[in-house]
C-alpha cells in the first residue's frame, strides 16, 4: 500500500489595503494616478496584493474639479481601520475644501496606518490635522510658499518630486504622484518589480 502524498498550497498573503481620501473638488489625476500603480501591480503579480479603496466624507458621488464624479468605496467613517497605506488627494484651492470632520477622521486613521501621506495639495489637510509638524514636506510648486506660511512647524520644500520619511510621505504634482506610488510598491515588493 502506497502512502498518500500531501501537497500544501502556499497561503496567499493578505492584500495590503491602500485607501485614498477624496472630497468634492478633488483633482482626478491625484486620485487615479497613484491608485492605478497599485491596481496595475495586482495585474502584474496575477494576484491581489493591494486592496485599493477610495473614501470620502459621505458614500455619495464626489464631483471633481474637472466636473467628473468618483463613487467612493465607502464613507470615511465606514472604513475598517487600520489600513496599510493612507493617502490624501489634492485638489481645488488649498484649504478651501478642508472640514473639521475630515481633520478628526484623518488624525485617527493616519496614526493607525503603517504609512500615510499626501498627494500634491493634500498636504494642507495633513497640516490642518497637525500631521506635518517636524516633517519635511512637498506639494505642487505653486502652493509650496502657502504651505510653509500656514504650517511653519513643517519644512516645506519646493524641489523634491516626493519626500519619504519613515511612515510619512508627500508628493508634488502631475507625474510626481506616480513616482511616489512606485516607490511605495518598491518598498513592499522590491525594485525589480516596481
Amino acid at each position: 500500500m502506497s502512502k498518500a502524498i500531501r501537497y500544501t498550497v502556499p497561503a496567499t498573503p493578505k492584500p495590503r489595503r491602500v485607501a485614498m481620501l477624496i472630497y468634492p473638488g478633488v483633482t482626478p489625476l491625484d486620485v487615479a494616478g497613484p491608485l492605478e500603480v497599485f491596481s496595475f501591480a495586482n495585474i502584474l503579480r496575477k494576484q491581489k496584493i493591494y486592496d485599493v479603496v477610495t473614501v470620502a466624507p459621505t458614500a455619495g458621488p464626489v464631483t471633481t474639479k474637472a466636473g467628473i464624479a468618483f463613487l467612493p468605496s465607502c464613507a470615511m467613517t465606514e472604513l475598517a481601520l487600520p489600513v496599510d497605506t493612507l493617502m490624501v488627494a489634492g485638489g481645488g484651492k488649498p484649504r478651501t475644501w478642508i472640514t473639521q470632520e475630515m481633520i478628526d477622521w484623518l488624525r485617527t486613521a493616519a496614526t493607525q496606518a503603517r504609512r500615510f501621506g499626501s498627494i500634491c495639495t493634500g498636504a494642507f489637510l495633513l497640516g490642518a490635522a497637525g500631521l506635518l509638524d517636524g516633517h519635511r514636506v512637498t506639494t505642487h510648486w505653486a502652493s509650496c510658499a502657502d504651505l510653509a506660511r500656514f504650517h511653519p512647524t513643517a519644512s516645506a520644500e519646493v524641489d523634491p518630486i516626493f519626500i519619504r520619511e519613515g511612515p510619512f510621505f508627500s508628493s508634488a504634482g502631475i507625474t510626481a504622484r506616480i513616482d511616489l506610488a512606485l516607490s511605495l510598491v518598491e518598498e513592499d515588493h522590491g525594485r525589480d518589480f516596481a
